[in-house]
């Protein structure tokens, strides 16, 4: 007997058919990025299956990376993961719009600080720092927290500026006229902590990567340190390996 996309009579379990329907849903674009699934209840109706069952097959979709589940709030189609490119030294910003999104970014805290980094070649305890953190957004959406970290000369005259939907990238480029020439970065994997998980509204077990860069001038001289926490679900990196 055939109810919703459920055979019965089939040797193919259960959950294997339930997860199938929505594939199915979601290859034929009826489900498209971002919309939300029934609920496990109202999907263990439409099936005439136990909720244990709906569970099994949201969890198999959700290792296919077709869907992503969010504590209290629901489970969602995944959106395509935004590729980007390691071997450019690209800004937030610069990199969004070449995706033909519309970057944003606001500002959680932004202060003036003494201490040494040694990202930056600065070691004495006096040393000025500008610091800035920053919720960074893709159409409005959370992709990365940005912890940003620069000397505060030679820009001091960024300070102010440095608001709401702006480039650092652009601002130094344009006040000071350094342009950003190379830089070394680091990636791994982690599970965010509860800040985290509420900024970038995601789950507990939902895997962030976390960049470390230190990007320099054309001469050579350290002008960023920048910590991003970047959601896992949203993105892949391509790097160009050459032999």
């Amino acid at each position: 007997m055939h109810i919703a996309g459920v055979d019965r009579e089939s040797s193919i379990p259960l959950y294997v058919q339930v997860a199938e329907y929505w594939r199915a849903k979601i290859a034929q674009n009826h489900l498209k990025p971002g919309d939300q699934l029934p609920t496990e209840a109202e999907m263990a109706d439409f099936h005439r299956v136990s909720k244990i069952t709906v569970r099994q097959a949201v969890h198999l979709l959700v290792n296919e990376g077709l869907v992503v589940t969010r504590q209290g709030k629901g489970t969602f189609v995944r959106a395509a993961k935004h590729q980007w490119d390691l071997s450019k030294l690209y800004s937030f910003s610069e990199d969004m719009e070449m995706r033909g999104f519309t970057p944003g970014a606001r500002v959680l805290k932004k202060e003036i600080v003494k201490g040494p980094v040694e990202q930056l070649g600065l070691d004495g305890s006096n040393a000025l720092i500008i610091k800035v953190e920053r919720l960074r957004l893709a159409d409005k959406e959370p992709m990365a927290i940005e912890l940003l970290r620069m000397p505060y000369e030679p820009f001091a005259d960024i300070y102010d500026d440095i608001v709401d939907n702006v480039s650092v990238y652009k601002l130094i480029e344009d006040k000071t006229g350094i342009e950003p020439g190379y830089g070394t970065q680091f990636i791994e994997a982690a599970l965010p902590d509860r800040r985290e998980q509420r900024l970038l509204q995601i789950g507990a077990q939902e895997a962030v990567l976390r960049l470390e860069r230190v990007s320099f001038s054309k001469e050579g001289v350290p002008i960023e340190h920048t910590i991003s926490i970047y959601r896992g679900d949203q993105y892949r990196f391509r790097v160009t390996l050459e032999r």
